[in-house]
């Protein structure tokens, strides 16, 4: 049972043939008897599973339907001008795109329809070759190369600025580290200084005999100098295992 979408045509029977009975399947072209059959893709969304059909039929006299209808020529016209409105609007996202996650989002949108736009390029050149007197198809296949390599280019360029956006932020997560480091180290410098001292304070404050109560205070000052110089010492030997 054919449950492929049905149009208002009938197709050749060498061409039916060739068709599977639930869908038009990928971009492509199927040539017999003088009569061109050439299926393409809507532009696709990220999330999109099943492609929307376009497809064209060309007689032997050189007229081309759409889906069934007449104005072929001009329904593929719009075909491309469909993919030109996507791209202009996600060159504005990407215009306006300030951080990693705002490129990812573009090239979620971007991967999908560069891959379309490449495979509607190959059917167009294949059109071409099949039925190389027609203006009609040399210039749509010229369209759509042009498309199909802006949507490159503009994938490419958003890959770019998402990968210096990461590289960026990562190096500035590295400089924070490295502050976060050098911050530690002079904090363990200023302990190492004033530990000494704090554990002589605390020891000759407590209330304890200790024989230095009556003493002249040049016993204060030899006992902090003694303290200081033990915590640059200490100073020496953290800066050296730093090192």
């Amino acid at each position: 049972m054919i449950t492929r979408t049905q149009f208002k045509w009938q197709l050749p029977p060498a061409i039916e043939a060739r068709l599977g009975d639930s869908t038009y399947g990928r971009q492509r072209t199927i040539f017999e008897d003088g009569h061109l059959l050439i299926i393409l893709h809507e532009p696709p969304g990220p999330d999109d599973v099943n492609r929307a059909h376009k497809v064209f039929w060309r007689k032997p006299i050189g007229e081309i339907q759409c889906n069934g209808h007449d104005n072929g020529d001009r329904q593929l016209r719009a075909f491309f001008d469909h993919y030109d409105t996507k791209l202009k609007a996600l060159e504005v996202i990407y215009d306006e795109a300030k951080n990693a996650e705002d490129y990812f989002k573009l090239i979620e949108e971007l991967l999908p329809l560069q891959r379309a736009t490449t495979n509607t390029y190959s059917t167009l050149q294949q059109a071409r070759e099949l039925v190389r007197e027609d203006r009609f198809l040399l210039e749509m296949r010229d369209r759509a190369y042009t498309i199909s390599r802006n949507f490159e280019l503009l994938l490419g360029d958003a890959k770019m600025a998402m990968d210096f956006r990461i590289a960026r932020k990562a190096e500035e997560q590295v400089a924070q580290a490295n502050m976060a480091v050098e911050a530690q180290h002079r904090l363990n410098i200023l302990a190492a200084v004033f530990f000494p001292l704090t554990a002589i304070a605390t020891i000759f404050g407590m209330n304890l005999a200790h024989g230095f109560e009556g003493e002249s205070p040049l016993v204060f000052w030899i006992v902090f100098v003694v303290g200081l110089v033990t915590g640059l010492a200490l100073k020496g030997w953290v800066v050296s295992g730093r090192k």
